[in-house]
């Protein structure tokens, strides 16, 4: 699990509802509304707290011997929160590098997303800086 990895509330509660469905691992105390019942305010240090243990759930998951088997509970998790066309494109095709025309077809809008939230800088017309890359 990277360190830098940051779930977004929303994410929290759908993970917590996956493996509650599937009845993976203590996610008992994992009931927000368990989690939460003693704090009369949910603060951001609260979600953090939540999303830490959130985490160490999946870490766990991750780390068991047979994380990579089509039954272990950590491949059903990904089945459940996978985005459909993912699931829907055959896995052979999923780490093959793209051709070039579709390689740049979507360069200009990555390109387009990085400069709408200022993180394109380009000091000269010979230099390309791409902020946080």
């Amino acid at each position: 699990m990277p360190p830098d990895l940051s779930l977004e509330a929303p994410d929290l509660l759908r993970l917590y509802r996956v493996l509650t469905a599937n009845n993976i691992g203590d996610v008992a105390r994992l009931d927000p509304t368990t989690f939460f019942s003693r704090d009369m305010f949910i603060g951001q240090r609260d979600v953090l707290r939540y999303e830490a243990d959130i985490k160490n759930t999946l870490s766990r998951l991750i780390a068991e011997p047979d994380a990579l088997g089509q039954s272990s509970p950590l491949q059903r998790v990904v089945r459940e929160v996978q985005d459909p066309i993912i699931k829907q494109t055959p896995k052979a095709q999923l780490n093959t590098q793209p051709g070039h025309s579709v390689f740049f077809s979507g360069l200009i809008h990555l390109l387009s997303a990085i400069q709408a939230t200022d993180g394109l800088v380009c000091p000269s017309s010979n230099f390309l800086f791409i902020h946080g890359l």
